[in-house]
């Protein structure tokens, strides 16, 4: 096709291809404006992440709780240094549930004329900042498909490298949607060379084929004897960190998503003396949307 290009039989063609610097002198690359594409693979949790977010997030509030009743404590028996602890502790935890429940109001208690604003202040502020990264988390995953995950959650493979070792092991099984639909290899691996890889790979551990949404279907996945792993490209906007949870079609998902290394995103290739360059670009940005 690229020839075709170079001597006049076609005028343009779109796809995902490399510039390089010996076709840049021959052909005209046109590119939708901040189109970043990484490489992506997909696999199912055994961990159920959706069971560790609960967990998390039930530990977030009660280690919030916690502090704030242990300022509390230390506040009261400040200014109730005459009565016994249990007194004092008991005061502080009734306070404490009165300032939680009515947090939303501009609530003021003073014990022997000495306000406890500063404490009421300091959880509200810790207490705000915790909610406020939970609706963050939630909503950003909510608008691009993809939460957040630490990058230091354990991995059974981290990049390109990784996959291969898994695949040559056996302990994956590549999840295609075809036989002619592959992984892209690091700039640094031939074209051929790739292909002869997987080829080799795939010989000795055919492939699964199916729709990438099925490893979060629990009954298909629990039907596979060796786990699958997917792979795709995705625009670098959708995703922010390198391990996220797949939450495009059901927020409750078990698809862990692993970010790699950047794919040529998809180009318009025209042949230099293509005499409607300008009209093209004028195309090209009013179909922008369509790419994201």
């Amino acid at each position: 096709m690229l020839g075709d290009i170079q001597k006049g039989r076609l005028d343009m063609a779109c796809g995902r291809f490399r510039m390089t610097a010996d076709r840049a002198h021959i052909l005209t690359f046109t590119y939708p404006t901040q189109f970043e594409v990484n490489q992506v693979y997909l696999i199912t949790d055994p961990q159920k992440s959706e069971d560790n977010r609960l967990v998390s997030l039930s530990i977030t509030i009660l280690v919030v709780s916690i502090v704030f009743f242990i300022l509390r404590v230390i506040e009261f028996r400040s200014t109730k240094g005459n009565e016994s602890i249990y007194t004092v502790n008991f005061s502080c935890i009734q306070n404490s549930i009165s300032q939680v429940l009515l947090s939303t109001f501009n609530l003021e208690i003073h014990v022997k004329n000495k306000s406890t604003f500063f404490a009421f202040h300091l959880f509200s502020a810790i207490w705000l900042l915790a909610w406020f990264h939970v609706f963050i988390d939630f909503y950003t995953s909510e608008l691009s498909g993809m939460m957040v995950v630490s990058d230091k959650k354990q991995m059974p493979f981290e990049d390109f490298y990784g996959l291969i070792e898994q695949l040559r092991k056996g302990t994956y099984r590549l999840f295609t949607p075809s036989s002619d639909r592959i992984p892209e290899c690091p700039q640094e691996i031939p074209p051929s060379k790739c292909i002869s890889m997987f080829s080799e790979i795939l010989a000795k551990h055919p492939p699964e084929y199916g729709d990438v949404t099925q490893l979060n279907d629990r009954d298909f996945v629990a039907s596979q004897k060796v786990p699958l792993v997917g792979f795709g490209w995705y625009p670098a906007q959708r995703i922010s960190s390198k391990f996220s949870i797949w939450t495009q079609e059901l927020f409750h998902s078990d698809v862990l998503l692993i970010r790699d290394f950047p794919v040529c995103p998809a180009a318009y290739i025209v042949r230099p003396t293509f005499p409607y360059l300008d009209e093209l670009n004028k195309m090209i940005i009013k179909i922008l949307p369509a790419f994201s």
